[in-house]
């Protein structure tokens, strides 16, 4: 038996023989089974009654069979195309994921340090990094675990009932809501620079705001929405970074000028009065959870599979995606402290929610600012409007049999872009539309990025979880609660 194995493992072709074993191998499910292997072994107990030769014989044999499994099972994976697909770098990745996450928030941020005071509002922000991250690294385990990339995957999985169809519907609620109020600022920012630099008069503002509404959708907004993977839009993603670096930039340079502050003022450590008006901003302020499996998908092709994790690709790629959390977590935090801090320190209790406000239209730097927020919230649709068209495709087409190809992509994206189009046009303009914006966050958001990853840990088997990370997903349960709670308080509140 010896001579024959050897014999058949000289035949293999070079070219097989030079692979590597597959490490992702044993995570998967063969059609070929050792199954030779495991009866050698079930007759090693007998070893006593064998003699040494014999013995060695078949020690030798299971080596032999195990070098062949490592080489020719990869040739058969149960026919998964995705295996194949190239592993998306992480510098992309952390590209993305910091597009999803800021998006045009920068913005909002330095207003909510207007409400908490510096010191509360940079702690409220610090504590919602930490929690956020906390809900990253929980989406990725439960992608391990679990073998699926999507919330309702992972509802279907741990919770059984009709959650997944609960999680869907959220998922669709919060992203739908907030490409909507993208191609709003589609035409804030565009409408704002048509006026500086035409000769249009304000009277025709509603108008300009609706053609710049209609425009930048249809040209800009939906062909992007139209891309099948995430990856595709790393390059025009790396434009929106470089957009919020010169906001960033920006901000610096008018507190360094000087020529804005008004002496005598100060800034406020904590302001207990309106604290809690800083809430709705800051706790949803390091979200995107609703891109995190899929964007691990594309880092990590092989998952799919209960505990691949436990395989040692499974712990590599939980490495490279728990680098790539925390990179862009950390570069979103930092920007956000940036401005928050050098706007506030500008304006003080001058501050408004749309820091660029705070200056006239002949300020040349904040009209950089609003372009490159023009640029920032174009490249940020797409990248909300692909959570959006995964999960109505999971939601409606997938039971009913329908695969997703590029043409059913493209019709789910026109589709969609279109909806939040008209849902815009038909939004009147004002306080009504940005406080609807808050309760989606305040609603949605809050349960998508803190409540039901750590619900879903929670239901993992206990053997297969940390007794750390359980009571750490009790305290991210209480947080998202009190931050969803306290946002629709005081946004009500106020009106």
């Amino acid at each position: 038996g010896r001579r024959t194995l050897t014999s058949v493992r000289a035949q293999l072709p070079k070219a097989l023989r030079g692979l590597p074993p597959n490490p992702a191998m044993a995570s998967l499910h063969f059609e070929i089974r050792d199954v030779r292997v495991k009866s050698m072994e079930s007759m090693l107990p007998e070893k006593k009654a064998l003699g040494g030769r014999f013995r060695e014989s078949l020690m030798s044999s299971t080596r032999t069979l195990s070098w062949m499994r490592d080489r020719i099972v990869s040739l058969h994976l149960d026919e998964r195309e995705d295996v194949g697909a190239k592993p998306l770098s992480q510098v992309s990745a952390v590209v993305l994921l910091c597009q999803t996450i800021m998006g045009a928030g920068v913005v909002a941020i330095p207003g909510a340090m207007n409400s908490a005071g510096l010191a509360g509002g940079l702690g409220v922000l610090f504590l919602c990094y930490l929690i956020s991250m906390l809900g990253f690294v929980l989406l990725v385990l439960l992608a391990n675990h679990t073998g699926e990339c999507s919330y309702a995957g992972f509802a279907r999985k741990l919770l059984g009932g009709k959650w997944d169809v609960y999680l869907d519907v959220i998922v669709l609620m919060y992203t739908l809501g907030v490409c909507i109020g993208y191609v709003v600022l589609f035409g804030n920012f565009l409408s704002y620079l048509v006026f500086a630099f035409s000769s249009i008069e304000q009277i025709h503002q509603s108008i300009v705001h609706k053609v710049c509404m209609t425009v930048a959708t249809l040209l800009i907004g939906m062909p992007l929405s139209c891309l099948q993977t995430l990856g595709a839009l790393k390059v025009v993603s790396l434009l929106g970074l470089v957009g919020v670096v010169f906001s960033l930039v920006a901000v610096m340079k008018r507190y360094a000028d000087g020529d804005l502050m008004e002496h005598g003022r100060t800034m406020e450590l904590f302001k207990g009065s309106t604290f809690a008006e800083s809430f709705p901003i800051l706790a949803l302020a390091c979200g995107g959870h609703f891109n995190c499996p899929a964007l691990y998908k594309e880092v990590a092709p092989a998952v799919g599979e209960p505990d691949w994790g436990a395989t040692p690709e499974g712990h590599r790629a939980f490495r490279r995606m728990a680098n790539v959390i925390f990179s862009a977590s950390t570069i979103a935090l930092m920007t956000y402290a940036t401005i928050g801090l050098f706007a506030y320190a500008t304006w003080h209790d001058r501050t408004q929610g749309d820091f660029t406000r705070n200056c006239d239209a002949s300020d040349t730097w904040m009209t950089g600012v609003r372009i490159m927020m023009s640029v920032v919230v174009l490249v940020a649709y797409p990248l909300v409007m692909s959570a959006a068209r995964r999960t109505i495709f999971q939601l409606v087409l997938s039971p009913m049999g329908v695969e997703m190809s590029q043409v059913v992509c493209v019709c789910i994206g026109v589709s969609l872009s279109v909806l939040c189009l008209g849902v815009a046009l038909a939004l009147p303009e004002g306080t009504a539309f940005e406080t609807s914006m808050v309760y989606n966050g305040a609603i949605n958001c809050t349960q998508i990025c803190y409540i039901f990853p750590a619900v879903f840990y929670l239901r993992l088997p206990r053997a297969k979880t940390s007794p750390l990370v359980r009571v750490a997903c009790w305290l991210l349960i209480a947080l998202g609660i009190f931050f969803g709670i306290a946002s629709i308080v005081v946004t009500a509140r106020r009106g």
